[in-house]
């Protein structure tokens, strides 16, 4: 299959003070972690950042000397309607995509403790069951509860789709709710992949737990 990676970075992050694509993590900020584990998955053809609010800020520092190593090959859209919720971003990425694809690998900026081998386990067994038992949709589901988690596989089946849809904070959660007979639910108690930090309480409690060790 051929996948293509989308990290949504548009938001304002009006609750955690700044756009969380700043927010610096480690070595680095939010947005090169992201980056940094979609190409570490080594299953996608290309990536796309879409940015919204302060999107010169960010591409300033996405071409910084520092940070510029981490978004090589990658391709930056800026989503002017960003302000209308993230429906739209998504349908910014969903027009920039390869023609060509199989699927896009939806992943917000926000899960600075998503843990590489659970990605790279989610998206191996995701494609497994798209080529083979006709599922056009997964995503991770935290046990016991069944917490819905990210990143999201799209099928290009759902593009049309996703591109009639009118703006709002919604973002693909609709097609999962429509079609989940085509859901493939990945199961995992890694609490990472539904840690989305986006306060400043949150990102406090991600770096005690970063520091603790995977989640």
């Amino acid at each position: 299959m051929k996948i293509e990676g989308l990290i949504l970075a548009g938001g304002s992050g009006h609750r955690m003070g700044h756009p969380k694509a700043l927010t610096p993590w480690q070595d680095g900020n939010f947005l090169q972690m992201a980056t940094r584990a979609l190409k570490s998955s080594g299953k996608l053809s290309d990536i796309h950042i879409v940015l919204g609010a302060k999107a010169g800020e960010i591409l300033r520092e996405m071409e910084s000397p520092a940070a510029a190593p981490d978004f090589a090959h990658c391709h930056a859209i800026v989503n002017e309607e960003f302000a209308t919720g993230v429906m739209s971003s998504l349908q910014a990425g969903v027009r920039a995509v390869t023609a060509d694809i199989d699927a896009l690998l939806v992943m917000l900026v926000d899960l600075p403790l998503l843990q590489q081998k659970t990605l790279n386990t989610f998206l191996s067994a995701a494609e497994s069951e798209f080529l083979y038992n006709q599922k056009t949709l997964a995503r991770p589901y935290v046990l016991p509860d069944l917490t819905p988690g990210h990143p999201c596989l799209i099928h290009r089946v759902h593009f049309a789709e996703i591109l009639m849809q009118p703006k709002s904070d919604r973002g693909a959660s609709f097609l999962f709710d429509k079609y989940s007979n085509l859901v493939f639910r990945f199961t995992t108690r890694d609490q990472s992949v539904a840690h989305d930090v986006d306060t400043q309480g949150a990102l406090h409690f991600a770096q005690d737990m970063a520091d603790r060790g995977p989640i």
